[in-house]
């Protein structure tokens, strides 16, 4: 079919150059033998170079054949997917990597137009790419989002550029790279970094929120009253938490009703709210759990009679219970002006104040009950002292008296006798009057020197009984700061309550030894001694040792049996001058 294709085409050309030479005027016949042999001649060489020609065109036109299937190789295998595109955006050309990279069959792409198969979150960003494109002579790009046949979405990114410009012929190459992996990888990136953000935001929250609690917690450990407790620390967590106002109710002795001691920052509760009633605060006491109401909405919904009651400007609120040991003692309540989501946070930061008051209400309670049994226990001691001490010296004394008038005609000198002892006995019991003063006045311990009190307290000692009595003070009389005054005091009080009680002893003798860097007292008595070793025989020896170490000063108590007991105290003052200041 071939031979045949050529051999018609060489007839053809063959008649064509016929009829050029009879169109020349040419006439074979004029010529001589020497022209028709260089015309042979001339005839072969052409002959050859045409050979020539025709094996150099052959050679090109395989090379030519091999850089058109390289070409295509490189076109359709590319790693990229490449369009051409024509001025009407539609599809021309499309290599194998982009008809894979769609799963779309090629045929059903070309005169399609690429539009179609783009995400319309990205059609705009494709259209103002296509604009630019056919407006810029420089080469665009932009990423968008392809939407392959059965198969998830592509991110690729397009690489425009024009291959041939005219009026009305337009004709655009487009590279198309898929560039997912990429941008799920910045997205994750982007993802953990919001992450790590919202973290340490949080973190830094908790921080905030933890220094605030420590500081609320060293103010209640200070609060002496239900009133300071609400002032000072409901107060400090207003701000912290973003409430507009906050209280605590406390409930009555007979458990029926709600009192509210101290209110910050505005909110207004009745003066006593009943337990009954069908309020939020009731139900957190009588459910013993939190309640949160997160909108304004809620609170009608849920607590219909109560709603008529006032609220302020206020769209949410918390209530939580104070419980100490299982025992409800009362409510926190915080009040929002904006709805609150109360996270997870939130609920657990409030119910830590909430612990942290209970256990402050606890401990104010606990102190109001100590400080009325400690005044009872201090009434019910200077009653027996006034008893056992003062009223059966004064019997004594009055008894001696009454029989003094007929001893006295009887026996003079047995009279003399007994009116000294009438005087020892109303000295006695005036020391031991002023003791109970001094009690009962403690400013007046203050007041009076150190030295002045040891005497008071050698005369009360000698009133009980007989015995003998020594004081010295050596160095002048100190002057003290307040609790180191009073500390000697007690101790000393205590050291001669044990020597009266305990020890039988016959006399004692205090020596105060006042030095400008050290002041030390001793107490020494003749008594029956005990085993010093043991601070558990109830002598108030362990109270001795703490008092001592209130003010920082040694105390060292020797004693053995039948030998007395020394109590020796020793105290340095933080600056050593030319004598014990205070």
């Amino acid at each position: 079919m071939t031979e045949q294709h050529d051999d018609s085409k060489n007839a053809a050309l063959r008649k064509r150059a016929e009829q050029n030479l009879q169109e020349s005027g040419i006439n074979a016949v004029d010529f001589s033998l020497d022209d028709a042999k260089k015309l042979i001649h001339e005839l072969h060489v052409h002959h050859i170079e045409l050979e020539l020609q025709n094996e150099e065109l052959l050679v090109t036109q395989l090379e030519l054949e091999a850089s058109r299937r390289r070409y295509s190789d490189l076109y359709e295998f590319s790693p990229v997917g490449l369009l051409t595109l024509d001025h009407d955006e539609r599809i021309q050309e499309a290599n194998l990597t982009f008809v894979t990279m769609l799963g779309i069959d090629r045929e059903k792409l070309i005169k399609r137009n690429l539009s179609d198969f783009i995400d319309h979150s990205t059609q705009d960003t494709y259209h103002f790419f296509y604009q630019a494109l056919h407006s810029a002579p420089q080469s665009q790009q932009c990423e968008i989002i392809l939407l392959p046949l059965n198969k998830p979405p592509l991110v690729v990114k397009l690489d425009g550029t024009v291959l041939v410009h005219a009026d009305t012929h337009t004709i655009y190459r487009i590279a198309v790279s898929d560039i997912t992996e990429r941008h799920e990888s910045e997205l994750e990136i982007k993802r953990l970094y919001s992450a790590e953000q919202a973290v340490r935001t949080l973190a830094e929250h908790t921080a905030r929120r933890l220094a605030s609690l420590q500081e609320i917690t060293a103010s209640l450990s200070r609060a002496i009253s239900y009133e300071q407790i609400v002032e000072a620390c409901v107060q400090q967590s207003i701000p912290i938490i973003g409430a507009r106002s906050g209280d605590i109710l406390l409930l009555s002795n007979d458990g029926s009703t709600l009192h509210a001691p101290g209110v910050y920052g505005g909110s207004e509760h009745p003066v006593a709210l009943s337990l009954s009633d069908a309020t939020p605060l009731a139900e957190a006491l009588r459910l013993r759990k939190p309640i949160w109401i997160p909108s304004l909405e809620e609170y009608v919904l849920h607590y219909p009679q109560a709603s008529a009651m006032t609220v302020d400007d206020c769209q949410a609120f918390a209530h939580l219970p104070l419980i100490v040991s299982d025992d409800p003692i009362g409510i926190l309540s915080y009040s929002f002006l904006q709805p609150q989501t109360f996270t997870e946070e939130d609920q657990l930061f409030m119910q830590a104040l909430a612990q942290q008051y209970a256990q402050a209400m606890a401990r104010v309670r606990l102190s109001e009950q100590a400080r009325d049994l400690a005044t009872l226990q201090e009434r019910q001691r200077l009653a027996r002292d006034l008893h056992d001490g003062v009223k059966q010296s004064l019997f004594a004394a009055t008894s001696m008296s009454e029989a003094l008038p007929r001893l006295w005609d009887r026996d003079s000198g047995r009279a003399k006798i007994i009116l000294a002892q009438v005087v020892t006995l109303n000295r006695s019991a005036l020391a031991q009057m002023q003791g109970v003063l001094f009690e009962l006045l403690p400013d007046s311990s203050v007041q009076i020197p150190l030295g002045g009190l040891l005497r008071q307290l050698s005369e009360a000692v000698r009133g009980h009984r007989e015995i003998t009595a020594e004081l010295e003070i050596e160095g002048g009389e100190p002057t003290l700061p307040v609790d180191v005054h009073m500390e000697f005091y007690r101790i000393a009080q205590e050291s001669l309550n044990n020597i009266l009680k305990h020890s039988q002893a016959t006399q004692f003798n205090i020596h105060l030894n006042n030095q400008p860097d050290q002041l030390t007292m001793t107490i020494h008595d003749n008594g029956c001694g005990f085993d010093s070793t043991d601070i558990s025989a109830g002598m108030g020896l362990g109270i001795m040792q703490e008092r001592a170490a209130i003010v920082h000063a040694t105390l060292h108590i020797t004693s053995s049996s039948g030998m007395g007991t020394e109590v020796k105290l020793l105290w340095k003052p933080a600056t050593a001058s030319t004598g014990v200041k205070g």
